[in-house]
């Protein structure tokens, strides 16, 4: 019969209800059973593994030996629970269902006590497992029924076996929770007094399962259930006693062998371990025996030595020592080991060892003494200091040097100390040539005071003030002062320091002290020669001034009579003689009126007479007069008055006159035969005024020909002028066909002046494009520069013919613009410039000429050329963008939109503006609040100004036109404006009618900023936004925030605290420059930046408050 039929046949229900009764049992067996259960369960439990990790299924260890042992302890108890009744005694027992249960109860057993061991264990692995054992003893119990003979299962309590289950669960937890809840350290944990414990716990689980069964399980009689081979009551305890003393012994044996190997193999993975941390050390370590052999050398002695390991093993240490400590190594072993002289051993010494090369280093040697058994070891520490020979050779060089070059300086170097007590701590020997004393003297106890009491009266206050705010701002300083010297001789000395506070809270002043004698004196000679040349220019301008009338009157009366002669006079000869007297008469009195205006500009005496007049109507005089000049020659003169300039204009026309005069004087003069232009054309807030010559055949002039002095005196009058008008004058190049000269003016339009036609202007919406510039006037590829990038339009401009070859070479460049005068034998033909760009582009080229407007060649001249578009100078922004659309495809394409010109109204607040220069809400609240306290009634103010005090609103209205742009308000900044080209203009009744709509933009200014804050006007006007800072505080953050700016830090927490408060304090300007610096993290700029903020704030000291506005 197979096991599966006998298992089936013991469940299933019997053909007959012949009950088996239990009877009575014998209870020296059940002792004797769980004595031996109890010391095989303590065997389980007196070895605990502690492992670190699961190990695999196959290791070796403690863990299955356990299990085992475990197994046979459960074995014992049930099965003699079941073995013991005479009643089973009689049918025999089945030995294969008997001990069937050892193999399932052992993997129950050993998946438990792999879960608990490691060193340690939590709750739930603890509950799993005695899960998992209590199982395997309910397993171990049930089966030892099915081992009995013609028997099948009648009955099972179900009560009483899971009260008795319950039991054996609550013991067997008990049991591992003593044994295994405990964290453990270490390899291995052997405890007899807690094997005990949890194999008494677990025996006696067993033992109330077993006992319980043989209350709850009745069993029935089942004849067809007999097997062949059967154990008697005889045979089942020789089995039993067996099993029991094999696996107490074996488990002994085991566990012992398994121990050692593990202790083995920790002594081995630490002598690994201590091993890997001598190789990898940085110091090289040596150790020798009783005789000076090798018997350690590590991978950093190998390095530092030069030897291998395996050549210098079993040799002697002497290989390593130099010449001279050769012979004294043994005796040094010897004496230690004979008298415990510790001279060498136990201390570090620095000493010279050798490599294998024969060279020698310095190293730190360190030498320790271990001695066991009579065996005798030194390991020595050694370290490489070569390096740190070589820096302190180099600190001392350094030093040295140091020393020589402060001794050398032709000025004193010196370290005070400052605060409650001042004392200079350090001062260059310098100090005994410039002051007469030593250095010990000013570094002595009265040193400061000695010092500053030879400081010149005069200058003392001064000298103190300086160095006090320095040493309370911490920052830089210089100053200037006198000092008498030990021979009573007296020097200006320049002294620039810096202050600094240190880590332990002290302030020191590092600086030097430079003697600037000789550049004072220097300079009040040349302050004495300037008063001189002064004096002289006065002289002569008052003589010329005085002699005006000598000059002109008799000039006039020969002017007048000759006119009179040339009237009564018949005669075609004499005619032609007194008219050659007038011309000649006109123009010696032309010099001399420009000799007299040449010397009151000098002297800036020649005052403007600032009216409104036609520029219009100016220049076409100029034009005509200058036509009519040249009537007899082949040259043709021109006007070109731009559209959007206004027709009148607010200045001093006579001398715009005179200037204009001189500069198309002086073109005419240059130009024999070709065309001659004046171009005026507005260029930002100014007039240009340019003219432009170009002359056909022209011969180059020889240096001696164009050595004119007529002309020479016009050029520096006009120089005078431009500058007297607060202009500009520049000049493109002067080539032997012709040039341009260009004079922009500062003119304010007319009040009821007009454009000269109202024309909006083309604007294109290019394409991305690339433009190379190459002119050898700076100014023009700035301007073009200027120009084109408002439309987005990169631009690169080049001086360097090579530069520029690279650049067509390797970048795809859209168009170039090239100087259409420029000598072919050092730049680049058009055809040149092509070859260039076709390295690294398959379309081609286009080059744009750049040429004089007067010049009257043609665009198919020019397209032979090689060029293929021409653009005039001076430059007009909307013929080069109308250029620039023709070279992308002209305003059909599909790349170029013309857009509509925007109206002039400026908007009221920019917020995109305003966002970018004052980075957070708080600071432009505070900023516009302060604006809104000093501008808000800005009209009232300017029209009592205008009755009481005039010449103040000029000041008023520029600062207010700077603060309103600083913050963002273009319409307030474009009606300041214009109120003062009014006031400039002297025009009041204008000015006054302006500032109805001056307050109605203010107030909508206003609105419109506060309500994109989210902020009212009685909260602004309240002033109950921000939290208040008293003056004290402000005045402690100040000095902080200005200390770490001074050492490079940054405090973004009391930057955002300090700025709101600074806006009352100081003008938008300076804070707006202050703000921009913080924010592109340029610390430097920001510090010098806060100390002229600071400056401007009222600090305790001052009493009046600094800030901005009326």
């Amino acid at each position: 019969m197979s096991i599966i039929e006998s298992l089936s046949m013991f469940l299933l229900p019997a053909a007959s209800e012949q009950l088996l009764p239990m009877g009575y049992i014998d209870p020296w067996l059940q002792l004797l059973a769980a004595m031996a259960a109890f010391i095989a369960a303590s065997m389980t439990f007196i070895h605990r593994p502690l492992e670190e990790k699961k190990l695999h299924w196959l290791k070796v260890s403690p863990v299955p030996i356990n299990a085992l042992t475990l197994t046979i302890a459960m074995s014992l108890v049930h099965v003699a629970n079941v073995t013991a009744s005479p009643t089973y005694q009689s049918l025999g027992f089945q030995p294969a269902l008997l001990y069937l249960p050892l193999v399932l109860t052992f993997g129950l057993n050993f998946s438990a006590l792999r879960m608990i061991s490691f060193a340690k264990n939590s709750p739930f692995r603890i509950l799993v497992a005695s899960g998992l054992i209590t199982l395997a003893m309910v397993l171990q119990n049930l089966m030892a029924f099915t081992g009995v003979n013609l028997t099948s299962i009648y009955q099972l309590d179900a009560a009483i076996y899971s009260l008795a289950v319950v039991i054996s669960g609550f013991l067997v937890t008990i049991a591992l929770w003593s044994r295994f809840s405990t964290e453990k350290t270490g390899f291995w944990d052997k405890n007899l007094t807690a094997g005990l414990l949890s194999g008494a716990c677990l025996t006696v689980g067993s033992l109330v399962m077993a006992l319980a069964s043989s209350e709850a399980v009745v069993l029935s009689r089942q004849p067809l259930r007999d097997e062949a081979l059967l154990f008697t009551i005889l045979d089942v305890v020789l089995v039993q006693a067996f099993l029991a003393m094999f696996v107490v012994i074996f488990n002994q044996l085991a566990n012992a062998w398994l121990c050692s190997h593990a202790e083995a193999h920790l002594f081995s993975k630490r002598e690994e371990q201590l091993s890997s941390i001598l190789q990898t050390a940085t110091e090289a370590i040596v150790a020798i025996d009783r005789k000076g052999n090798i018997t350690y050398f590590n991978k950093s002695a190998e390095r530092i030595f030069g030897w291998h390991t395996t050549e210098v093993l079993g040799k002697n240490v002497r290989l390593l020592v130099t010449d001279e400590h050769q012979h004294r190594h043994d005796m040094y072993i010897h004496n230690f080991l004979e008298r415990g002289d510790a001279s060498v051993v136990g201390s570090v010494r620095e000493v010279t060892a050798k490599r294998r090369d024969g060279s020698q280093l310095p190293v730190r040697l360190s030498i320790g003494h271990h001695g066991s058994q009579g065996q005798h070891e030194f390991v020595a520490v050694i370290s490489d200091i070569s390096e740190q020979r070589s820096m302190a050779w180099a600190l001392r060089e350094n030093a040295k040097q140091y020393r020589a070059l402060v001794s050398n300086l032709p000025c004193m170097a010196f370290r005070e100390m400052t605060g409650a007590t001042r004392h200079i701590v350090y001062i260059s020997d310098a100090a005994k040539s410039l002051t007469g004393y030593s250095a010990s003297i000013l570094t002595g106890e009265n040193g400061v005071s000695h010092f500053v009491d030879r400081i010149h009266p005069s200058d003392t206050a001064s000298y103190r003030k300086v160095r006090e705010l320095a040493s309370r701002r911490n920052g830089k300083y210089d100053c200037e002062y006198r000092f008498l010297t030990r021979d009573d001789e007296e020097k200006w000395f320049w002294e620039i320091g810096h202050s600094y506070r240190a880590e332990d809270g002290s302030t020191w002043i590092d600086g030097v002290i430079i003697d600037v004698t000789e550049k004072h004196e220097a300079e009040e000679a040349f302050e004495e020669k300037l008063r001189l040349a002064e004096k002289a220019t006065q002289s002569k301008a008052s003589f010329l001034a005085n002699m005006s009338y000598e000059f002109r009157s008799p000039m006039n009366s020969i002017l007048g009579l000759t006119e009179v002669l040339i009237e009564e006079t018949a005669s075609p000869a004499h005619r032609h003689h007194l008219e050659v007297i007038r011309e000649s008469g006109n123009s010696l009195l032309k010099l001399i009126n420009d000799i007299l205006d040449t010397s009151k500009l000098e002297s800036q005496s020649l005052p403007l007479d600032i009216a409104d007049f036609s520029l219009v109507q100016l220049c076409r005089q100029i034009e005509f007069i200058a036509r009519e000049t040249v009537q007899a020659r082949d040259l043709y003169v021109s006007l070109h008055y731009n559209d959007a300039l206004w027709e009148h204009y607010v200045g001093d026309s006579r001398r715009i006159k005179q200037l204009l005069q001189n500069l198309m004087r002086s073109a005419l003069t240059k130009t024999e035969k070709g065309n001659v232009a004046l171009h005026v054309v507005p260029t930002n807030d100014m007039v240009r005024f340019a003219v432009a010559s170009y002359a056909y055949n022209q011969k180059e002039t020889t240096p001696e020909e164009a050595v004119n002095t007529g002309q020479t005196l016009s050029a520096t009058l006009v120089t005078q002028l431009i500058e007297l008008m607060g202009g500009h004058l520049w000049f493109d190049g002067e080539s032997i066909h012709g040039s341009v000269v260009y004079a922009d003016l500062p003119l304010i339009p007319a009040q009821s002046s007009s454009r000269m036609r109202e024309v909006p202007a083309a604007n294109y919406a290019l394409p991305p494009l690339e433009v190379l510039v190459i002119d050898d006037v700076q100014r023009n590829q700035q301007e073009l520069r200027d120009m084109l990038l408002r439309q987005g339009v990169k631009v690169l401009t080049f001086t360097d013919l090579e530069a520029a070859e690279d650049v067509l070479k390797t970048q795809p460049v859209d168009a170039v613009f090239l100087d259409a005068y420029l000598s072919e034998e050092h730049y680049p033909s058009p055809q040149t410039l092509r070859a260039w760009a076709e390295v690294c582009r398959s379309e081609r080229l286009k080059v744009v000429a750049m040429k004089l407007a007067a010049d009257p060649t043609t665009d198919s001249e020019w397209e032979a050329l090689g060029f293929d578009y021409t653009i005039d100078k001076p430059f007009i922004s909307n013929d080069v963008f109308a250029m620039l659309a023709n070279c992308c495809g002209g305003e059909g394409a599909g790349n170029v939109a013309v857009l509509t010109p925007p109206t002039d109204e400026a908007e009221l607040f920019d917020d995109a503006w305003a966002f970018q220069h004052w980075p957070t809400t708080d600071i432009l609240l505070s900023v516009i609040r302060e604006f809104y306290t000093t501008y808000g009634g800005l009209p009232e103010t300017i029209q009592h100004l205008l009755r009481e005090q005039p010449e103040a609103l000029e000041p008023l209205l520029k600062q207010a036109k700077e603060s309103a742009k600083c913050i963002g308000f273009p319409a307030i900044e474009q009606r300041v404006t214009k109120l003062l080209g009014y006031v400039e203009a002297g025009d009041v009744a204008k000015a006054e009618s302006k500032l109805e709509a001056l307050q109605q933009t203010l107030d909508e200014t206003f609105d419109r900023a506060l309500a994109y804050l989210g902020v009212r006007a009685h909260e602004l006007e309240e002033g109950t936004l921000g939290s208040p800072m008293s003056q004290e505080q402000f005045e402690r953050k100040t000095e902080v925030f200005v200390s770490k700016l001074a050492e490079g830090q940054y405090d973004d927490e009391l930057y955002k605290e300090l700025v709101p408060m600074m806006a009352g304090l100081v003008p938008p300007t300076l804070l707006s420059q202050f703000v921009a610096s913080i924010e592109s993290f340029e610390l430097d700029e920001a510090y010098h930046l806060i100390l002229a903020v600071t400056e401007q704030m009222p600090m305790s000291q001052n009493t009046g408050v600094q800030g901005y506005g009326v």
